[in-house]
């Protein structure tokens, strides 16, 4: 390389002297300039991928995209530049290189994956002697004579002083099986080696299957199949298969282990709401993440096995067409375009070739062959740089869980049809998931995300299900149906318990039963609750039939807040006028002859609906909700209002607004309040109440309170945007527990506003319900709570002690 050449850029000029290894030029003259590019294409990649993608990947990536000034390139294969790349991270005496570089290389196959498609897999082999003394002799001749049965792609890795991993580049999980079997094979005859006997036992994990996207899940599930193998004998061959580990057979085909041991097992968590439950473990994911059966296709079944899928997208292209018809009805044309774009993405050729072109190649199942295509064009959108195509990936996901759904027949939520006496397990769950659990079959849940604020949190009070939150909690080794204890006072769970053990948890449950009957026996004709002279209220909070009249029967004030967005969130489709207004005559109407407050659709953030294209991908709690929302799109807004004066002829309505940051919010919806009023000929005066939920609007208060006829205080949301915490997050949950002190002197301010203006202050949300502060809340001027019904007996039991 002529001398100048290389930049003063330390960095810069190792990358250059790594390409002029690696590449052959025609023309010295073209050199300067290659590098240049490459190092620039390099800079391109990495922030377009938001990460270091190595000089590696970059070279690999420009000799295959851009039309080249070299005449004749000659680019090695990936094998061969990792092995100039890491000689010096070989050890001296083997054919193998240190582990230290694995990692690396396992991120130069998934940049890979991830812009061509390429498969790759990894097999993790254990070196079992019956005599350590040779150790060092075997291990040094297996490297050798792996280097002379593998591919020149392939790459030998020492793991440790008895294990390799094999790094197979382009190569799906079949041919890693039939890798595994050709090694199993040729070192079948250890004499061949060594007089002393000795075995191989591999573990095959495949990039992309089961949601293997990292290095790390990669090598986690070639470990956890090489332990499987491990434990169960010699010279075996196991295939991590999401949930199930398989051990490959004679013949090459993996099979489901069945005979797995369960034993007891005792974990304590995080409590979220109390109570105790003895059922059956429901292991629930979403339909994208679940580990759906896969099952190999016969030769002559695949054209059927394709008309499934071409079944499948018909119906969902039907269902997308009626969407876009009700949408562009209750809103319009303008916001009915999405459904437009899932179907032109459903039918696009090159999306439609991969489908076929894979289904005829790998012979899996259809379901199989959808979640893997999607995925990795999912993938695909979110490596751009642009944000909207990085939003089309959620496009994509969306389309393929449509087309799931309709392969797998699936016409309801999984969760309305769980098994009696369940106890779910899952990651996390999502609002659009809590609407749809049967309160009847639902013993206890158990997430492994989440906080004591989140919404599954307050789904679960507001049904009275014990649920607690298990971080560590490794889902792989949970089988469904497994019998499990779960005490949501301590966060303690029992997998497994004893039988001997049965009995004495039984009685626990009984004896927590006892004394909250004995409770919801003793307020229910209760007396006034009077504090410093004023009447103190407790409302309930409503979003379905069984609640409202569980908040009869603890004999609540009122409802203090009826969730709108459930009647959203069940459906797939919008709802019309005379849907909301039959479902919300039956839900009100145990509270007919009481005050009634409806909050609007509160829709963002965590809560979105599939129907509506509202999703965002970056900081979606501090974008368009909640009233953004509402103004966003005015014919959801004036359907919610004119449902809700069809219903004040009937019941005390009282609306209320929420998320409001700004006092033009307010008049905004006021106005449009009035205007329908007059055009439906009601005179009856209708109160119009602001959430306050923001420090904004806790700064705007008293022009908010103006234009009001009350507010509502919503604690949850004003804590998390007070102290910058994601109520979601358990990892931030000890900020938001300072936030139930740092917000009191803004509930202060705005009772003491409320109650100048001579208009209601009404408090939700957790810390209205949490015992430990009933006393400052009253001294604060709080005299209007709205409760979960179950919490009703404790917070009452509480206002009283201090009465």
């Amino acid at each position: 390389m002529k001398e100048g050449y290389l930049n003063s850029n330390e960095n810069y000029d190792s990358y250059c002297q790594y390409i002029l290894s690696n590449v052959c030029f025609d023309d010295e003259d073209d050199e300067y300039n290659i590098c240049s590019d490459i190092v620039s294409h390099k800079e391109k990649l990495d922030k377009e991928l938001g990460r270091d993608v190595g000089i590696e990947v970059a070279l690999v990536d420009y000799m295959k995209n851009i039309n080249q000034r070299v005449r004749t390139p000659d680019i090695l294969n990936s094998a061969d530049i990792r092995r100039i790349a890491h000689s010096n991270s070989a050890h001296s005496s083997l054919k193998a290189y240190d582990a230290s570089v694995l990692s690396r290389d396992i991120q130069v196959e998934i940049e890979r994956a991830h812009r061509y498609g390429s498969p790759f897999s990894i097999l993790l082999i254990d070196v079992i002697l019956e005599d350590d003394s040779v150790r060092d002799s075997i291990i040094n001749s297996l490297t050798t004579d792996f280097s002379y049965h593998i591919r020149l792609t392939d790459t030998v890795y020492l793991y440790n002083r008895s294990r390799f991993v094999l790094l197979l580049g382009e190569t799906n999980t079949n041919a890693a099986i039939q890798t595994s079997i050709n090694i199993q094979n040729v070192f079948s005859l250890p004499q061949k080696i060594s007089k002393s006997p000795f075995y191989l036992n591999i573990g095959i994990a495949s990039y992309g299957l089961f949601h293997i996207d990292t290095d790390h899940k990669l090598l986690t599930a070639a470990d956890k199949a090489l332990d499987e193998a491990g434990n169960t004998g010699k010279g075996l061959i196991y295939l991590y298969h999401g949930k199930d580990i398989l051990e490959v057979n004679d013949e090459g085909i993996p099979v489901v282990i069945t005979d797995k041991i369960q034993k007891r097992m005792e974990i304590t968590g995080v409590p979220i709401h109390p109570g105790t439950a003895l059922g059956t473990i429901f292991v629930y994911n979403d339909l994208l993440s679940h580990e759906m059966e896969s099952y190999d296709i016969r030769e002559e079944n695949l054209e059927d096995e394709y008309t499934r899928i071409e079944q499948a997208i018909h119906e969902v292209e039907k269902d997308l067409l009626e969407m876009e018809e009700e949408v562009n009805h209750e809103l319009s044309r303008e916001h009915s375009v999405i459904f437009q774009a899932h179907r032109l993405i459903l039918n696009d050729r090159q999306i439609l070739d991969e489908i076929k072109t894979q289904l005829f190649e790998r012979r899996v199942n259809a379901e199989e062959v959808i979640r893997d295509v999607f995925k990795r064009w999912e993938m695909r959108f979110l490596a751009f740089d642009d944000e909207v195509f990085r939003n089309k990936s959620q496009d994509i996901a969306d389309i393929s869980r449509r087309v799931l759904t309709e392969l797998q027949g699936i016409e309801s939520h999984i969760l309305e049809s769980v098994p009696e006496n369940s106890v779910i397990f899952s990651i996390r769950l999502l609002p659009s998931d809590t609407v749809h659990i049967n309160k009847k079959n639902v013993k206890a849940i158990v997430t492994k995300e989440g906080s004591r604020f989140s919404h599954t949190a307050i789904i679960a009070k507001a049904m009275n299900i014990p649920m607690i939150i298990l971080e560590n909690m490794d889902l792989t080794l949970i089988s469904n149906g497994t019998t499990v204890f779960i005490d949501g006072s301590t966060g303690a769970a029992i997998i497994y318990p004893n039988l001997q053990e049965i009995g004495g948890l039984k009685s626990q449950i009984l004896s927590y039963t006892t004394e909250y009957s004995r409770l919801q026996a003793v307020h229910k004709d209760h007396k006034d609750l009077i504090y410093k002279g004023e009447e103190v209220k407790l409302y309930t909070v409503v979003a379905s039939l069984d609640e409202s009249v569980e908040g009869i029967s603890f004999a609540a004030d009122g409802i203090g807040l009826f969730r709108m967005e459930v009647l959203y969130l069940t459906r797939d489709s919008m709802p019309g006028e005379d849907f909301l207004f039959e479902k919300l005559d039956k839900i009100l109407e145990p509270f007919k002859d009481k005050e009634i407050i409806i909050r609007l659709l509160d829709i963002g953030g965590d809560k979105t609906l599939s129907y509506l294209d509202i999703s965002e991908r970056y900081n979606s709690s501090l974008g368009v909700r909640g009233i953004r929302l509402l103004i966003k799109y005015p014919q959801l807004l004036e359907s919610q209002l004119r449902v809700c004066l069809k219903l004040s002829l009937k019941f005390k309505i009282k609306i209320l607004i929420p998320m409001v940051t700004v006092v033009e919010d307010v008049i905004h919806v006021k106005e449009m309040l009035h205007r329908m009023m007059k055009s439906l000929n009601i005179k009856k005066s209708i109160p119009l109440g602001t959430m306050i939920e923001t420090p904004a609007a806790v700064l705007a208060a008293r022009a908010i309170i103006e234009q009001s006829d009350f507010v509502s205080i919503g604690t949850n949301d004003l804590i998390q945007y007070t102290m910058a915490a994601d109520r979601e997050k358990m990892n931030v949950s000890q900020y938001f527990e300072q936030g139930n002190v740092a917000i009191q002197e803004y509930i202060r301010i705005i009772c003491s506003l409320a109650g100048e203006a001579g208009k209601p202050c009404y408090l939700c949300g957790e810390l209205a319900q949490n015992t430990s502060y009933t006393k400052d809340l009253l001294e604060l001027g709080c005299r209007n709570f709205s409760v979960t019904s179950t919490v009703i007996p404790v917070v009452r039991q509480a206002i009283l002690d201090h009465c």
